[in-house]
């Protein structure tokens, strides 16, 4: 059935429409609000926080978008909500935040040894950084989403999103230099 028949179900009140619908988004949703988190458990309470929102706001959604882009925009918000409630401090992120640090190659352990710490350093330089561009280079960076698809899950014009994504370049680039093969060339 299409997306669009199952939000006018959902709409009349079909519950199980809704939960399909969910269902489908639910990976790609909570693949970015834990990139955002770094906590598992954070990320499934985001999630299933921005499913729910979305059920009781599904009225607002304005068919112009893809559904799933709608929910992760809930998401992000869900996100950057709760973050602004504790600490300014950064947190600590979760190890598996980019997958595991070897290839399916063998075990190569200066590789691997290298590969983990430069994991580590992102992971710590990318939990430093404001959540605005933090959220902007995980949807681009971690998710691959466009431009565009950024800027409508931020409710962002397209320039800022190329902004954001400028600035936590350069932040990230800063904190990481010690890891290119030459200094970063400067």
């Amino acid at each position: 059935m299409d997306e669009s028949r199952l939000i006018d179900q959902a709409l009349s009140g079909d519950r199980r429409a809704y939960g399909t619908l969910a269902e489908a988004c639910r990976p790609a949703l909570f693949a970015v609000v834990f990139r955002m988190t770094g906590d598992r458990e954070a990320a499934m309470d985001a999630t299933q926080e921005a499913l729910l929102r979305g059920w009781r706001s599904l009225g607002q959604f304005q068919r112009g978008s893809k559904l799933s882009t709608w929910l992760v925009r809930i998401g992000v918000n869900v996100v950057l909500n709760e973050r602004r409630r504790k600490s300014r401090r950064p947190q600590e992120v979760s190890s598996d935040l980019l997958g595991p640090a070897s290839d399916d190659r063998g075990p190569r352990p200066e590789r691997d040894a290298a590969a983990h710490e430069l994991q580590t350093a992102f992971r710590a330089a990318l939990a430093e950084l404001p959540d605005a561009l933090r959220a902007a280079v995980v949807l681009r960076e971690l998710e691959g989403q466009s431009y565009k698809e950024i800027a409508g899950a931020l409710e962002i014009p397209v320039g800022t999103v190329m902004s954001r994504l400028h600035n936590a370049r350069r932040l990230l680039r800063k904190r990481l230099l010690a890891f290119m093969p030459d200094g970063g060339g400067r």
